[in-house]
Formats: C-alpha cells, sequence, structure tokens
C-alpha cells in the first residue's frame, strides 16, 4: 500500500480543512447570536403595537368638563361638545363632556372634586364659588354691539305682542309674565331687578309669573298668547337680532315689541376646581383666550356665544350680583 501523499494531495486536504474551520466558527457564532437572542427575549419580552399605544395613551391627561344642566341632554350636547373637542385639540388633554341629570349631581360634582373644569352661568359660579380656584375666573365675552362690544356683560330683553297694549315697563302690571330659569343672571336676576327699580312686585303686582327655559320657547309662548310678557338674552332676541330661526319656523316677528332692557350682567364663567394643576389650566386658558384669533372656519365650529372668545376676571368683579341676590 502507497502511503506517500503528493503535493497537491496535501494542498487540495488542507484547503477542505480549513473550509471546515470557518464552516464551523460561523455555525458557532450563529448558534451563540440565536442564544443570547433568545434569552434577551425571555428576559425583556418585546412590546406588541397595542401595548405600545396603551402605555402613550398613558401620558394623556384626561379632564371633565362639566356644565350645569338647563337644558335636555341632546341641547346641552350640541351647544358644549365643540368647545371640549376645540381645548382637546389645542392643549393635547382628553376632555370628556360630562352632562349630569340634576343640578343637585352638578352641585356634588363640584363640592366632591369629581370635575376639573366648569362653565356655568354667574349665578352658579356664585353658588359653588368655594370649591373652585378663583385664579382663574374666564368669561365669555359679549356679541353684542355697542359699548358692551367685547365686555363680559350682556342683557335681557322684555319683550310682548305689538296688538296687547303693553308699550312700556309700566304697563307689565298685572300681566302673565315669563322668566329664565331661576339660576339666569340675565333673564330672573337682571330682569327681577328691572321690575323693582320700576315699582314693580312680581309677587302682588303681576297676574302671575313662572319660570321658561330657552328663550326661543319664552318667544313662542308670547307669540301664541300663552304669556303676555316674556324675558329673554339680547342675544337671540328676535327684534335685536336678526335670527335665521324665527324665519325658519314662520314666526311673524313684527308683531312683537321690545318694552324693555335690563342694566348689563355679568356672562357666563368657565373656571376650574382646587385639584387642576396650575400649569395645566394655564394651557386651557390660553386656548379661550386664543379664540377671537381663530380662522372663520374654526371660529364656526364653536357654538355662536363662544366665537368672541373669552376675557379673564377677578372675582371681585362678582359683587354687584351676589348684591343683587342677596
Amino acid at each position: 500500500m502507497n502511503t506517500n501523499i503528493s503535493k497537491n494531495e496535501k494542498k487540495s486536504l488542507f484547503r477542505i480543512v480549513k473550509t471546515s474551520l470557518y464552516i464551523g466558527l460561523a455555525l458557532f457564532i450563529s448558534l451563540s447570536f440565536f442564544g443570547c437572542s433568545k434569552y434577551n427575549a425571555q428576559d425583556k419580552p418585546a412590546q406588541s403595537t397595542t401595548e405600545k399605544d396603551e402605555a402613550f395613551a398613558k401620558n394623556i391627561k384626561k379632564f371633565i368638563l362639566i356644565t350645569c344642566r338647563n337644558h335636555k341632554p341632546s341641547s346641552m350636547f350640541i351647544k358644549y361638545h365643540h368647545l371640549a373637542n376645540y381645548l382637546q385639540k389645542s392643549t393635547g388633554f382628553e376632555i370628556e363632556l360630562y352632562k349630569p341629570k340634576d343640578f343637585k349631581e352638578f352641585k356634588n360634582k363640584i363640592k366632591n372634586q369629581e370635575a376639573d373644569f366648569l362653565f356655568v352661568d354667574p349665578v352658579v359660579y356664585l353658588e359653588i364659588e368655594d370649591f373652585i380656584n378663583k385664579n382663574y375666573i374666564y368669561a365669555r365675552s359679549s356679541g353684542l354691539e355697542g359699548e358692551l362690544k367685547d365686555k363680559p356683560f350682556e342683557t335681557a330683553c322684555i319683550i310682548a305682542r305689538a296688538d296687547s297694549m303693553i308699550k312700556t315697563i309700566d304697563d307689565v302690571k298685572a300681566k302673565r309674565v315669563i322668566f329664565g330659569s331661576q339660576r339666569s343672571a340675565t333673564k330672573w336676576i337682571a330682569a327681577r331687578k328691572l321690575f323693582m327699580d320700576n315699582g314693580i312686585d312680581i309677587e302682588k303686582d303681576l297676574a302671575e309669573y313662572r319660570f321658561g327655559k330657552k328663550c326661543k320657547d319664552t318667544v313662542l309662548d308670547v307669540f301664541y298668547k300663552k304669556a303676555d310678557v316674556g324675558c329673554i338674552r339680547t342675544m337671540v332676541c328676535p327684534i335685536c337680532v336678526n335670527s335665521v330661526f324665527y324665519k325658519k319656523c314662520g314666526l311673524d316677528t313684527t308683531q312683537l315689541v321690545h318694552i324693555a332692557q335690563t342694566a348689563p350682567i355679568n356672562t357666563w364663567v368657565f373656571t376650574c376646581t382646587n385639584r387642576i394643576d396650575d400649569n395645566d389650566m394655564e394651557k386651557i386658558a390660553a386656548a379661550l383666550l386664543e379664540i377671537p384669533e381663530l380662522d372663520l372656519q374654526k371660529k364656526e365650529r364653536l357654538n355662536s356665544d363662544l366665537r368672541y372668545g373669552f376675557i379673564k376676571l377677578d372675582d371681585s368683579r362678582f359683587d354687584e350680583l351676589r348684591k343683587m341676590i342677596d
């Protein structure tokens, strides 16, 4: 048997051994990397897309915006949900619009600090003022023309039918009157003061009076003679303002007359409870003050009452209203 190996055969054998070593080394590295990856995966499991989304969502601050119920839920939603959406987009917060079933629930939510922001009539503001942060009071700017333009005041109008022979405030005596709700600064507090200033005792000098709700309903009640006199906000007065609503329902507004107008009184208030962090409220405040600068398309998404923006107030501005309520 010939055991001699030629030179070429030695070279071939060397190449085979060398190639085998490279392959073995590569296989060893691959197996080591796979083992480490598997170990790390077991030690730190990867987050799914859903988990990442949830983790991100946890960083979004959530707040509750509450308002005192004075209309049916659908009306409240239409009136205020655009405000909640605007504040949400402007601040990056998640803001839920909460609709309480009645005033008792509303007041308990505020008293127990279970709400964050609130938008209310100034009369309601005074009822719950002990539970809110008075450093942040923003009143709705008036949409009225004249001396009240861009100011946090509004007025109420006293109307009657043109054929009723009621021409002045003195003629209201012995008549049937509809005021606003008992928590309305314009349609009750200011209107009541107007009557008192003109020598009319609402308990003794009127045939009857009752509390209404929506101004448009009061207008229709007067028009159809369910009442002689109605107290409504000037902003929706069919004589002072050219409203599309009355045209659509076919109401002949020339059959109504304007009897008197109340003195200016505070508009609705946006504020916060004591549980809100100052930095968060500053972001909300900046969004409220920016409303007048919005383009027309963005403004039109807000309720017509809110398109004129807000004005920062000091609590002392409500002292006159406090006297009127007392």
